[in-house]
Parts: C-alpha cells; structure tokens; sequence
C-alpha cells in the first residue's frame, strides 16, 4: 500500500513567499534588496549621515547592507524552493502511517461483517495461499504476486522477486537543478518495499517479472488492462483463476497530492511528469457474490477479505483498470 504525503498547502507557501517579496514598488528579490535601501534613504538619520560621513564611507557602508540582504534573499528563496521538494529521504504520507499496525488499522472497515447473499450461501473462493505484507509496508505489489505464484505452486517471496532481479527497485530523487525524477512504475518498483516512505509499481512491471518467472511453454501471463469487472469474473475468477488487482487501501478514495510527482528518467516516457496516486494498493481476487467482491488482501491477516462491489469498481477505475492473471496452457 501507499499514502504518501500532502506537504504545506502550496497556496499557503505561495502567499508566505509573495509575503517575503513584496514592496510597495518591487516584487521577487528585487523589491527584498530595495527594500532596506529605501528605508534607508528616506530616513531622517541618513540624511544627517550625509553631512558628517565621506562618500567612501557611505559606498563600504552601504556595500555590507547591499550583501546581507542579498544573502537573507538566498536563504529565503532557498528555503521557499525546498519546502515543496523533500525528496526523497522525506518522502512520507499526509497524516503519515508509520508502522504496520498503523496500515492495518486504516483497514479496520474491511475486517469480515456477516455475509448478505441472495442466496443465503457463502461464496466459493479461490484456494490461494495467503501471506501478510507485515514486513514489506509498501510492498503489497510483491506480497501479492508471490501469494499469485504460490497458488501455481511457485515458491518466490517477496523479497527474492526484487535480490534475484525479476523486479529493480529505483527511488525518486532530486536532480542538480532541484527537480524531482524517478523511475516509470510501469517499469520499477518506485521506493523501497520495506520502507513505510515507498511507493510501489504498476501492472506492466509484474507482468514482466511473472514472465521471466514462469516457464513459457507451460504459462500464459495476461495483461487485463482496462478489462471490466464483469469480464475478469467470467472468464477467469468463474474458472479457477485468480487475479491482481489494483485498486485501493481498504476501497478508500485515491488521490494526487501536491508533492508526489515527478519526472520519468528513462524508457519511454522520458521527461514526462508523473503523478502517483496515493492509497494506491494491489490486492489477490478470489471470489465474488452478488454484494461483494473477495481478496487475500496483505493488509488483512487471513483470505476472504470482502468489499463492497460499487467501491472496487470506483477505485479499480481510478487506478487506470490494471489487472493482471496467469493462465495454464
């Protein structure tokens, strides 16, 4: 799972840095150097200088108030400049989770309630192993695909889907220039999975670990990108086949906040922006009836989670439909 930060509003940071550069004439740095010159010159003080001071006298003083105030402008504009990008140690979520316990509790809506069912019957949910994320805080991607391996009898855990290289993780980081660049989550996982400050990886990235993975004459791995709920419940959940899904922590709505984006350095994106949705979550679907839809869910500490379909739908929508299944041949 994922929830990282809000910084400061940035209209706040925004109104705190015009604070420090406006003047009744001059913006920016300029009205901050005129500033105490101004002052200066229109005081009665200085006009009595005048008359007892050489001129040389008046250009060293006004020399070392002309560099101290360009020095305070530079610490003000540095400041102003780093508050918004504190990448990529300071990366960490809006009311911030910092332990394990505290993710599970943002999933306490989804422990079991009793089932509603038309038929008054329990659902018949697929038989894959279950495996918790306890110590991979920003690693369900991985937690679940090895819980999706280990169903086809594949023993690889999360860990080892990155040591032995099916899957590279890459952080964001500041550039020379103070911009934020990182990896394409369609080809890294972003972060570190055992950091509570990580992100994650999208579907593309799992596709291509599962097929270095899986032997090609025995597997097919299938992308069900933009596929409906409907369609993964009858050809594949209503045949055996389980599915990854990404969607939400606990179906809880995802959004972008105003630090969580940054350049792509590599691939095919290059040098485009990139914006990760926070509470960005990859679940293993198991079964469905007619409320509700079924996971092993890493958060939880057994399978059959349930949520209610309307919220899968929602926030599967919102994560850009990413699914992904493996098929026997």
């Amino acid at each position: 799972m994922k929830k990282n930060r809000i910084p400061e509003n940035p209209e706040i940071i925004a109104e705190v840095s015009h604070a420090f550069s406006r003047s009744d004439n001059k913006n920016g740095i300029i009205g901050i150097l005129s500033t105490p010159f101004r002052k200066i010159a229109e005081s009665e003080w200085f006009f009595s200088l005048q008359t007892t001071v050489t001129a040389k006298s008046l250009i060293i003083i006004l020399s070392a108030l002309a560099a101290a105030a360009f020095i305070a402008a530079a610490v003000l504009t540095y400041e102003h400049n780093t508050v918004y990008h504190e990448l990529p140690e300071h990366i960490v979520s809006a009311g911030s989770v910092h332990s394990f316990d505290e993710l599970k509790a943002l999933n306490k809506p989804a422990e079991r309630s009793e089932i509603i069912l038309s038929s008054g019957e329990e659902p018949d949910l697929l038989d894959v192993p279950f495996y918790s994320q306890k110590d991979y805080p920003t690693g369900c991607e991985l937690v679940s695909t090895s819980m999706l391996l280990a169903f086809y009898d594949v023993d690889i855990s999360a860990d080892k889907l990155i040591s032995d290289g099916y899957i590279t993780a890459k952080k964001v980081y500041l550039n020379r220039y103070g911009n934020a660049c990182g990896p394409d989550p369609d080809m890294y996982f972003v972060g570190d999975p055992l950091d509570e400050k990580g992100y994650g990886c999208y579907s593309k990235t799992i596709i291509s670990a599962l097929e270095k993975i899986l032997p090609e004459d025995k597997y097919s791995v299938i992308d069900l990108h933009n596929k409906s709920m409907e369609t993964i419940c009858k050809d594949y959940l209503d045949k055996g086949i389980p599915v990854l899904l990404w969607a939400s922590i606990n179906m809880k709505p995802t959004y972008i906040s105003s630090i969580n984006h940054w350049m792509i350095d590599e691939g095919n994106k290059y040098g485009t922006e990139f914006r990760w949705r926070s509470n960005e979550h990859c679940l293993v679907m198991t079964g469905y009836d007619s409320g509700y839809y079924y996971f092993n869910d890493p958060l939880d500490e057994k399978s059959g989670t349930k949520y209610r379909k309307w919220q899968v739908e929602k926030r599967y929508n919102e994560l850009g439909k990413m699914a992904v299944a493996v098929k026997k041949k």
